[in-house]
């Protein structure tokens, strides 16, 4: 009976966890390279989830341009497209955070990484094998 409670309790605080983070933007890492950032508007027990508003980046590659000086200049290439609204299969998820501006990081000629979460949504890290539903 108590541990029925608890469980009650602990998944009572998952969906609360869950509905907090409705609205906000959210940048998902897909198996294939893809990222797809948009605002979380749902998720089910198979851990898909559902982002409207978004935009897929893909096609990270290194860029060279000539310049015409004859210099040989190089950083990174980020396509991009906008969805509308996506779902996003649970199981091609690698890992999920809180967003930052992704426009900014697809224009930027560093080829060092960014970091761009300002947290991190461990409730669906396959990763990690979290899973709060």
């Amino acid at each position: 009976m108590a541990e029925e409670a608890a469980a009650a309790g602990a998944a009572e605080k998952a969906r609360e966890l869950l509905k907090s983070y409705l609205g906000k933007r959210f940048r998902v890492e897909v198996s294939d390279g893809r990222i797809v950032e948009g605002s979380f508007v749902c998720t089910d027990n198979a851990r898909n989830i559902v982002l409207s508003n978004c935009e897929e980046f893909y096609g990270k590659h290194e860029l060279e341009q000539v310049e015409e000086s004859g210099r040989v200049s190089s950083g990174l290439d980020q396509s991009r497209r906008t969805l509308g609204m996506a779902i996003v299969p649970g199981g091609h998820i690698l890992s999920i955070s809180m967003a930052t501006n992704m426009a900014a990081m697809a224009t930027e000629t560093s080829s060092t990484t960014t970091e761009t979460s300002t947290g991190s949504l461990g409730a669906v890290d396959s990763a990690q094998g979290i899973n709060l539903l």
